[in-house]
């Protein structure tokens, strides 16, 4: 796998659509919707100026605690390699941090300026994921995704 765009579509979405069709969550429109934004990674994600890199997976306020001092401490990861805008997107589509959490890291990080156009994209896989864990409404908000991209 040499590109991010493939280790997403290998790795990350098409065993969640795999899961997902074993499950009888797939209905053929949502399948076609699925699979073309699968088709259209390459130029979806193209551009993207950075290297993977270690990510935890599942970062998101229940797996951020305080230890003595107010030191933060990060558990339950699910570290993986990847590109640095799906820990963000992830962040932004569960929540939960202080305000200004997410603004405080691209003081820090900034991200490229196509972060933005890329979020939901990055998004679809967690929801995918959560869609074969809790059900729906997460199968809609795939949809919603897709059609995004596809419209």
């Amino acid at each position: 796998m040499g590109s991010w765009w493939e280790f997403y579509r290998l790795m990350r979405l098409l065993p969640q659509i795999e899961f997902a069709r074993q499950a009888g969550r797939l209905t053929p429109e949502r399948e076609r919707l699925l699979m073309g934004v699968v088709e259209g990674l390459p130029e979806l994600l193209s551009g993207i100026p950075e290297e993977p890199c270690l990510l935890h997976g599942d970062l998101w306020s229940g797996n951020c605690l305080c230890a003595e001092g107010d030191e933060p401490v990060l558990i339950d990861p699910a570290i993986y390699l990847g590109h640095r805008e799906m820990e963000i997107a992830f962040i932004e589509l569960f929540g939960g941090f202080p305000p200004g959490f997410v603004e405080q890291y691209h003081n820090h990080l900034p991200l490229d300026g196509g972060y933005a156009r890329r979020r939901p994209l990055h998004q679809l896989y967690h929801l995918l994921n959560h869609w074969n864990h809790f059900g729906e409404p997460y199968g809609e908000k795939c949809v919603q995704v897709c059609r995004h991209y596809l419209a």
